[in-house]
């Protein structure tokens, strides 16, 4: 049997720890580890710590993450700085400037072909720390990231803005709604509006329905679906009702089955049983997410079989795995 490193055999102690309260012995383990400067040993650690729910070592978590933010070669891929953020969010740490200076980190690492900021993750952990803290103007610490060149920054940073709730949050993203130029970044935008104001937000989520570029009229679809509003779901119907383009029906079916209400159930039951052979396949791919319903199963299964077409049963096996 190999022998253990002794790191080994200090992250196989730190998962082990099952307190509180912890013994001397084990609590000086668990200080020396966030002391140690090693990124894995910290990040063990501090996961340690929030698992226990130990708000005892907040200061030690903070002072790790201090050094790591002054060494950051020493924490390559910002492992043990994410780890921190983490379990002091966790623990309702009230270090607001820990927070603020992890949303300003750029760590730039040397990747094949180039360097790469590889702090993304950490900024939106923090911003999140601070919406949750409901720091006064935490919009105004979230308007650089924004705007950041890293996707998924950018993207973190919408959902932030959708937690911080109410109007002022709501204005600003259908502000952006209007400007974004990527797709993805649109689709958070919109659901981060869904989730802020539904009712409000379903009229002016629609229209991207009407969308040039495919991928954001699916993802406002989608935004839709997922609100679960049954006036989205109504919205949705029409819409599939009155286009002609197969694409554009075959698109709408996961938003409609998202709404996950009698009602859209029914409808996508009655697209298996007397729909087109190809929408009835999209029908059951999109009732896919009715896998641990038990119920929805035995009305898709009842709808196949009213159906008895062998394209539309080979559909619901490959969806349902058969029975």
């Amino acid at each position: 049997m190999t022998k253990k490193t002794p790191m080994e055999d200090t992250l196989a102690a730190l998962r082990a720890l099952d307190g509180p309260p912890l013994s001397a012995g084990d609590e000086k383990r668990l200080r020396d580890a966030i002391a140690s400067r090693n990124r894995e040993l910290v990040a063990a650690a501090a996961h340690t710590a929030r698992g226990l729910a130990l708000d005892a070592f907040c200061g030690d978590l903070a002072r790790a993450f201090a050094y790591f933010l002054e060494n950051p070669a020493k924490d390559k891929g910002c492992i043990a700085k994410c780890a921190i953020v983490d379990a002091l969010d966790a623990l309702q740490c009230d270090d607001d400037d820990l927070y603020a200076a992890g949303l300003r980190h750029i760590q730039m690492e040397p990747v094949w072909g180039g360097r790469e900021d590889t702090a993304a993750s950490l900024r939106v952990k923090c911003a999140f720390a601070l919406v949750r803290r409901n720091v006064p103007g935490v919009l105004f610490q979230l308007g650089d990231l924004l705007n950041d060149p890293m996707p998924e920054a950018r993207r973190g940073a919408l959902r932030a803005v959708a937690h911080v709730g109410g109007s002022e949050a709501e204005l600003v993203l259908r502000v952006l709604a209007w400007h974004l130029p990527d797709p993805e970044d649109l689709s958070e935008c919109l659901n981060g509006l869904m989730e802020c104001n539904p009712e409000r937000s379903l009229p002016f989520v629609a229209r991207f329905l009407d969308h040039e570029n495919p991928a954001v009229a699916e993802s406002a679809a989608l935004a839709l679906g997922a609100s679960r509003q049954a006036e989205a779901f109504e919205i949705l119907r029409r819409r599939w009702e009155q286009t002609v383009s197969p694409g554009m029906r075959d698109m709408l079916l996961l938003p409609l089955a998202l709404i996950r209400n009698e009602t859209a159930l029914e409808f996508l039951l009655a697209v298996v049983r007397e729909g087109h052979a190809a929408a009835a396949e999209g029908a059951l791919e999109a009732m896919g997410i009715f896998r641990d319903d038990e119920t929805a199963q035995r009305a898709i299964r009842t709808a196949v079989r009213e159906r008895d077409e062998r394209r539309v049963r080979e559909a619901y096996d490959r969806v349902f795995g058969g029975g």
